[in-house]
């Protein structure tokens, strides 16, 4: 098919590009002649298919030669000649809307042009609008390059006419930016060593970049910039607050810190990175070792519910939300109890996941809402069908069923499936330490509550609630807790 590559670029146009494309070839710049122009006006009008028993040589050179008589081999050549010219076009077109889409590429090119033939007033108005429009934006690694350069030709300009209060002050302002966008990627990168860790017992931990960030004293520059007045203050605050907590000092003044600092500073943070920081904040909960404390699950689950308020649990529309989100916002409201959110939630956003993951994590959730309005048998329904998804699933679904039976008094049941976990826990090497001592703690603690339950325990009730109270790693310890207590007043 001669057309092959023209086709494959048309069929990428929007019906608006289409109608700019014809602009731009019928601009005088192009000098485009006749012959080239009906072509693209015939060549369109088979968009978006290319389908139609029209779209041949035949009828298009009857378009642009309506006077001359059909020829197969000048048309051959004509058609073949006048598609290359228009692939070649196009692709120059593709070109021009990248450029348009991309204003810091745009004011990167002008600058570098001006300041080549000397026109150092116009490029130096163009830089400080440049600046200005990035400074506004989430500094990910392209426009943190492109303001790089930018900086570099407006230190260069201002050297040049010795104007050092302005020189001092951009140097200041470039190198402000490249703490918040190191602390910003420190983070995220720290995030993902701490994940890997958790998840595959990766080793990990001697992580050079681990070391340096747990070397750091928090304390100390968190009090210095209390004295400090840059522009960027709070950002730094903020993201110290997060590294602090992700290098291991984990507590809930400085999440309830990191949270205040979030609210005052998200006006100035794109998007993907309010979703970044969530995905941080997600992991953070998890650490707490005072997720028992009612007020901070409630903080938690505000969390949850202001980032789906503000469209930022997934990174852009054209994704899809993952199914990490999915399972914490359940967990979150089942935690909560709130089964009229999780219903809602459930509705409108399981269609935002991933085709192949929405049967599974749909199942998940409304196993997790009818064991929170005590439909158990329903619930155990549900865990039934799922067979895959996440890794993390595995484990949600055998302590969700462990609570079943012990709701249920199926001791039978209940012992069956903490010995499985159990031995599955202690004989699989990819489990990581932490997560291993996370469910085992909570089985042996389920299962003392259990035998109290039944009467086979010696360990009065108040005794078993402080006991788990003190255990900084264990899954599901509001939970224990609750049980715990519940257990105590019975007595």
């Amino acid at each position: 098919m001669k057309h092959k590559g023209l086709v494959s670029i048309f069929k990428t146009f929007s019906p608006a590009e289409i109608d700019l494309f014809g602009r731009f070839i019928n601009a005088p710049y192009h000098r485009s002649e006749r012959k080239l122009k009906t072509f693209c006006q015939t060549f369109t009008e088979f968009y978006p298919d290319f389908t139609s028993e029209n779209f041949n040589d035949r009828y298009i050179f009857g378009r642009i030669h309506p006077e001359k008589e059909y020829d197969e081999k000048h048309a051959d050549q004509l058609i073949r000649m006048l598609s290359s010219e228009l692939t070649s076009l196009a692709e120059k077109f593709l070109f021009h809307l990248n450029i348009i889409k991309d204003p810091v590429e745009y004011k990167l090119k002008l600058v570098e042009e001006e300041s080549g033939r000397g026109l150092h007033k116009l490029a130096a108005k163009n830089i400080d609008t440049a600046i200005s429009e990035i400074d506004s934006c989430n500094l990910d690694a392209k426009l943190f390059n492109g303001l790089e350069k930018l900086y570099k030709f407006k230190q260069e300009h201002e050297y040049k006419i010795t104007d050092s209060p302005a020189y001092i002050k951009s140097i200041d302002k470039e190198s402000e930016n490249f703490l918040y966008y190191i602390m910003s990627k420190a983070s995220e990168l720290i995030q993902s060593i701490n994940s890997e860790e958790y998840d595959f017992n990766a080793g990990l931990v001697a992580n050079k970049l681990l070391k340096f960030f747990r070397s750091i004293n928090y304390d100390a520059l968190l009090y210095d910039l209390n004295f400090y007045n840059g522009e960027n203050n709070r950002l730094f605050k903020m993201y110290l607050y997060l590294l602090k907590m992700l290098s291991g000092n984990v507590d809930s003044i400085s999440f309830n810190e990191f949270q205040k600092l979030y609210k005052y500073n998200r006006r100035l943070l794109s998007r993907s990175e309010k979703y970044n920081l969530y995905l941080m904040s997600m992991s953070l909960c998890g650490k707490l070792k005072c997720c028992s404390d009612g007020n901070f699950m409630c903080a938690c689950f505000d969390m949850h519910k202001n980032i789906l308020n503000e469209n930022a649990y997934k990174p852009n529309d054209s994704g899809y939300m993952s199914e990490r989100v999915y399972r914490a916002i359940v967990l979150a409201a089942s935690l909560e109890k709130d089964t009229v959110f999780a219903e809602d939630f459930i509705q409108n956003y399981t269609v935002e996941l991933p085709p192949e993951s929405r049967g599974t994590m749909y199942n998940f959730a409304k196993a997790n809402i009818n064991f929170c309005i005590g439909n158990y048998e329903e619930a155990i329904e549900y865990l039934s069908t799922i067979s895959n998804g996440l890794q993390q699933l595995k484990y949600d679904v055998k302590c969700l069923l462990l609570k079943i039976y012990y709701e249920l008094n199926y001791t039978q049941d209940f012992n069956y499936i903490h010995d499985s976990f159990r031995q599955f826990l202690k004989n699989n090497s990819t489990v990581s330490e932490s997560k291993r001592t996370k469910y085992l703690n909570f089985i042996n603690c389920l299962c003392e509550l259990m035998k109290l339950k039944e009467g086979r325990s010696l360990k009065p009730a108040e005794f078993l609630k402080k006991e788990i109270s003190e255990i900084s790693e264990i899954a599901h310890k509001a939970w224990l807790m609750e049980k715990a207590a519940l257990i105590g007043c019975k007595v």
